[in-house]
């Protein structure tokens, strides 16, 4: 048992980051080989985000992965123990994809546990003062496993002090819906949630970029996303990170050959994207389909 002595009581273990600020708790009892349940937090390679840890027990954190706390420049007391993204980085190196990093965190009681970081990827996604067509290339890494869509005010969250409004509209229901963020109260109509498969008129007061974090695909088990768009012209997302032809990105649209139009919004005005047209991260598309239900999952 690595001489390890179980207290007879639970400790509490609260772990979050400060893309994630509600904390996760979860009872823990130091005995040999314990971990931390849940054992995974997410860590977004682009911001400077520390993970904490709380526990109530007697003993300090001695090391983690080995290396003692000063190697780790953090602060290891018998309270909380807080791991800065430069020694997560460390550690990573250069993965920054869709994995996770186990952190054997070592106690002087001579008992372990495991903590899991989810490492993400990141994003650039230039703004203009007055208005931009966007889309986000990846799934927000607060957003729904299901319709990959997180609040506004996550995906936003570098820029929100400089967005005016953000308008979408719903070619199936052919209603819009608008967040408006000023000036005057900060307030919804009917628009939320930001996610992928989608574009947005974006209203800003200033030029500056939006970094944002999260998955290529849905990590397993999540299946990988399908987009499905009504007759006539919708606002479509542009889910990827790279740059691809207009055909290519749409190249297992079904019903085949629904797509009759599609046009974006850039620093040059109003652009007619062809199927031979290099589809752009970051930028927003209407597309218009003569399918009453058009599907594609995007090559991402």
């Amino acid at each position: 048992m690595w001489g390890c002595q179980s207290t007879g009581r639970p400790h509490v273990v609260t772990v979050w980051t400060e893309t994630d600020t509600t904390p996760v708790t979860a009872a823990f009892t130091i005995l040999a080989g314990a971990s931390i349940s849940p054992t995974s937090v997410t860590w977004c390679p682009c911001h400077n985000v520390s993970t904490n840890i709380t526990w109530g027990a007697s003993g300090n954190i001695v090391s983690i992965n080995g290396f003692v706390p000063a190697d780790w420049a953090m602060d290891a007391t018998n309270t909380t123990l807080s791991i800065n993204c430069s020694a997560i980085t460390a550690y990573v190196g250069a993965n920054t994809t869709c994995s996770q990093i186990p952190l054997q965190i070592g106690f002087d009681l001579g008992c372990n546990a495991t903590l899991m970081i989810t490492v993400t990827d990141n994003a650039t996604i230039p703004l203009a003062t007055g208005w931009n067509l966007i889309s986000l290339p990846l799934i927000p890494i607060t957003g729904d496993p299901e319709t990959f869509e997180a609040p506004i005010t996550d995906v936003l969250a570098p820029v929100l002090a400089n967005v005016v409004s953000v308008w979408y509209y719903d070619g199936c229901t052919d209603q819009w819906g608008a967040y408006n963020n000023g000036p005057g109260p900060v307030e919804d109509f009917g628009l939320t949630t930001m996610g992928t498969g989608k574009a947005y008129w974006v209203c800003m007061n200033t030029t500056t970029t939006l970094n944002m974090c999260g998955f290529k695909l849905p990590c397993p088990p999540a299946g990988p996303p399908c987009y499905c768009y009504c007759h006539c012209w919708n606002m479509v997302g542009y889910h990827a990170v790279t740059s691809m032809n207009l055909s290519d990105y749409t190249a297992n649209l079904s019903p085949a050959g629904s797509l009759f139009g599609c046009l974006t919004y850039n620093s040059s005005g109003w652009a007619t994207v062809y199927p031979g047209t290099s589809m752009v991260p970051g930028l927003g598309y209407w597309m218009a389909f003569t399918a009453d239900q058009a599907c594609f999952a995007p090559p991402v």
